[in-house]
């Protein structure tokens, strides 16, 4: 066994002989829509894209949702109402949370474009 034997075992050089450009291509696109669809879904399911049946709430949805609640569990004396509105609380700071951690940074240069 020699070293260009190692370097370029036999069975994956005529894989790469056989890919064409085409499918190179796709596949590097699939790559990116699969790691934007973990970026903005946190699921790299690229068919949850493709068949927008029932599309995930976002953070903005959430928080509407957890104020109207609160507002109206606001004036209930209840023990339960009570409870309900302290997981809100919780929730709410933890949506604040999660949606501060997955900002990017960013700097002033990345605002402007070189003419």
């Amino acid at each position: 066994m020699d070293i260009e034997s190692l370097l370029n075992p036999e069975g994956e050089s005529t894989l790469l002989t056989e890919t064409s450009d085409k499918e190179i291509y796709q596949a590097v696109m699939d790559a990116v829509n699969t790691r934007e669809n973990i970026d903005i879904n946190g699921s790299d399911d690229i068919n949850d894209i493709q068949n927008p049946t029932n599309p995930r709430p976002t953070h903005r949805d959430a928080l509407k949702a957890v104020s109207t609640i609160r507002q109206y569990v606001e004036d209930l004396n209840d023990p339960i109402a009570q409870k309900l509105e302290a997981l809100l609380a919780s929730f709410n700071r933890k949506l604040c949370v999660d949606q501060s951690r997955s900002m990017k940074s960013t700097v002033m240069t990345d605002f402007f474009h070189k003419l």
